[in-house]
């Protein structure tokens, strides 16, 4: 907690000047900056080196987009982190605009850095093996600005990012491209064992989550349930989201508390440990009315994220999910798969009777067209079976480029 203070008050005591935009003459290597990132990493490295990260990117470091992204990223975590904690808003947006014109800044030193590159070894960069990918630059400076209420400027931020070569796509922003087939944002299953099952066990998930309320145990600190600490949703407006973790990064991580009172989901992650994405998770997630999650992309192309609506308010017809450019709304009982690494949004109506209760069960990335990623990412299906997926949705593609091609030709 003293860290978390002490960093509040390095960060946001007094804003930062907007760093000047980098000089291609000036000299990049610097054997200061990556000293410094070496401690970063330290004990207590957040709270020696940030002062000297600062002061460094304020007066002759201004070139250096791994100095800024470091100071630019600490920036946004707290800032996050008090809107999720709902401790001062007007401070959180105070710390989420100067991490936009870092991040920008960023961006513009790391163009000067790659026409500088032609002509040079990157062993004269010492830094650069403490540099995160460019990718998290430009998903963290549209994330910004978005959470700031400026989509517009977001989009066009990702659209940069695209010419660039930095994302294959404007919409679907992982942190590392990955080789795939583009199922598209919401499709049909591939794991139809698996949603089948899921979906019998729904009433049972149901029962128990009701039961849970009735005894109180539906609240934050009780039972393993958390609010949504990510800064995704604002705390301060009065809405919450609520979950409650069974299975993170390839292990099983619920409490006896959680076990006791959702046997059905316990045995589901017990028995399936195998099957599920070691980049994901499984856990329930319970929105309020009136939740509001800004478009966002997940990190990760390795992992599928599976919805299933637990519960859902009888007058509600105004919450959905987009994911891309497809809305869709939760059907009790029923679940969808979509491609979480794109970019989604939630709305949960603000005069529903009652929140919304989802799991949500991550997948591995059977779209991914690199047999070796897919293994990495936990699959576990044959390779013959994996093959076939392939083959078939490789198919389907080029069936539907034909098409389109001939209907292009036929309006001519």
């Amino acid at each position: 907690m003293f860290s978390l203070i002490l960093v509040l008050v390095l960060l946001f005591s007094s804003p930062l000047p907007s760093p000047a935009s980098p000089s291609s003459s000036a000299n990049y290597s610097s054997e200061y900056v990556a000293a410094l990132l070496a401690d970063y990493h330290q004990p207590n490295g957040l709270q020696i080196v940030m002062p000297k990260l600062i002061e460094y990117i304020k007066e002759e470091g201004s070139d250096d987009w791994v100095a800024i992204q470091h100071v630019a990223g600490a920036y946004q975590m707290m800032a996050r982190k008090m809107y999720s904690g709902g401790v001062n808003v007007e401070k959180a947006k105070q710390g989420l605009e100067e991490t936009a014109k870092l991040f920008k800044s960023a961006s513009i030193a790391y163009d000067a850095f790659m026409e500088r590159l032609m002509d040079r070894k990157v062993e004269e960069y010492p830094q650069l093996s403490y540099a995160t990918n460019p990718t998290l630059v430009y998903r963290s400076w549209g994330d910004a600005l978005v959470k700031l209420g400026r989509a517009e400027e977001a989009a066009a931020v990702y659209e940069e990012a695209k010419e660039k070569g930095i994302f294959a796509s404007a919409v679907c922003r992982p942190e590392k491209e990955m080789k795939a087939i583009h199922p598209g944002y919401i499709f049909e299953n591939p794991y139809h064992e698996l949603e089948a099952e899921l979906e019998a066990m729904l009433p049972k998930i149901r029962w128990e989550f009701l039961n849970d309320g009735e005894k109180g145990g539906v609240q934050e600190g009780k039972g393993g349930w958390k609010r949504e600490s990510g800064g995704l949703v604002d705390a301060s407006s009065g809405t919450g989201w609520l979950q409650q973790t069974y299975f993170a990064n390839g292990s099983q991580t619920s409490s006896p508390s959680s076990c006791e009172a959702y046997p059905t989901l316990c045995a589901f992650v017990k028995e399936h440990l195998g099957e599920l994405s070691n980049k994901g998770q499984v856990k329930l997630s319970v929105m309020e009315p009136g939740t509001v999650v800004p478009p966002h992309a997940g990190p990760t192309m390795e992992r599928l994220r599976m919805h299933c609506a637990v519960f859902v308010p009888d007058n509600s017809e105004k919450s959905f999910i987009r994911v891309g450019d497809v809305l869709r709304a939760w059907e009790e009982g029923k679940c969808f798969i979509f491609s979480e690494h794109c970019e989604h949004e939630v709305a949960i109506q603000a005069d529903a009777t009652d929140s919304r209760v989802v799991l949500i069960v991550d997948l591995p990335n059977v779209f991914l067209s690199d047999w070796e990623d897919y293994k990495g990412a936990g699959g576990s299906w044959k390779k013959e079976e994996w093959e076939k997926l392939q083959q078939a949705k490789r198919g389907s593609s080029e069936a539907a480029a034909t098409t389109a091609a001939k209907d292009n030709k036929s309006e001519l």
